[in-house]
């Protein structure tokens, strides 16, 4: 799932996809849906998403939909995880599930990207989370103690709004990254934090994996594995240059789903890869 700055009241159709790249760092393709009421005007409820940072690694990628004349990367409209999910005859469907003052900010503000339909900041450190633009982003007072709690040290972090627009809708948000420190583990932000926190959590995710260890991700998902699909595979690969992404997956990709669903310790998943 991910973390939300205040309270929402319905979360669903979330699915990630994460995988290794062909230069060893790591995708991250992100979709949820949050009630249209709770996204309005010029300042709406942040999302944030936190992932693996230490000094030394390269900056976030964004995967713009905007510019994918520039930079080679398809638009990632939601039909995307609809495509994969056909790969998946035994997946179940996807369920909705259920989920204070303003901040006061540096006037050396963070810089706000537009990909799509959302909004996004980058934040390289905890620190840094101070710098986000309050003209753009809702955020509590308390954001950095919340984040401090669990990724106090180690981590950045993507902060991304979604603005109703006409001819928009909901869509993928999608970035790369360095891979975990320990360089064989991929990070999947599944953390709910969504006004209150809880030690466990009611999970309805769709997870799409690539190239797992096997055996590892029903060990450390506790959720079964509906079944793995090959990148050479010729629907699967029509899929993933529909999308631009053929050429960030590895040729010898495999991509595994996996479904979370019901209640888990309230934490972000690693995979072995």
């Amino acid at each position: 799932m991910c973390i939300f700055n205040f309270p929402v009241f319905g979360v669903s159709q979330t699915s990630i996809l994460v995988s290794v790249t062909q230069d060893k760092r790591q995708l991250v393709v992100y979709e949820n849906v949050v009630p249209k009421d709770h996204i309005s005007g010029q300042k709406y409820n942040a999302m944030i998403l936190p992932f693996p940072y230490q000094k030394g690694d390269k900056p976030i990628t964004l995967i713009d939909s905007e510019k994918c004349a520039s930079n080679q990367i398809s638009d990632l409209k939601r039909n995307l995880f609809d495509d994969l999910k056909r790969f998946y005859p035994g997946a179940r469907r996807i369920r909705d599930i259920e989920p204070e003052e303003e901040a006061t900010w540096s006037d050396n503000y963070l810089e706000v990207h537009h990909v799509g339909g959302y909004s996004v900041s980058i934040a390289y450190s905890l620190e840094e989370t101070r710098r986000i633009n309050p003209e753009v982003f809702k955020l509590r007072n308390d954001i950095d103690k919340l984040l401090s709690h669990h990724y106090g040290m180690g981590f950045g972090f993507i902060i991304a709004a979604f603005s109703i627009q006409e001819g928009i809708d909901y869509h993928p948000i999608g970035y790369i990254h360095d891979l975990s420190h320990d360089r064989t583990t991929l990070f999947v932000p599944t953390r709910h934090e969504h006004g209150v926190t809880k030690e466990k959590e009611d999970f309805s995710h769709d997870i799409y994996v690539s190239n797992p260890i096997r055996g590892k991700l029903k060990e450390k998902y506790g959720q079964r594995v509906v079944g793995t699909t090959k990148k050479s595979d010729r629907a699967m690969r029509r899929v993933l240059e529909k999308y631009g992404l053929s050429n960030i997956l590895p040729v010898d990709s495999e991509i595994s789903l996996v479904q979370m669903y019901g209640l888990f310790e309230n934490t972000d998943q690693e995979v072995e890869f």
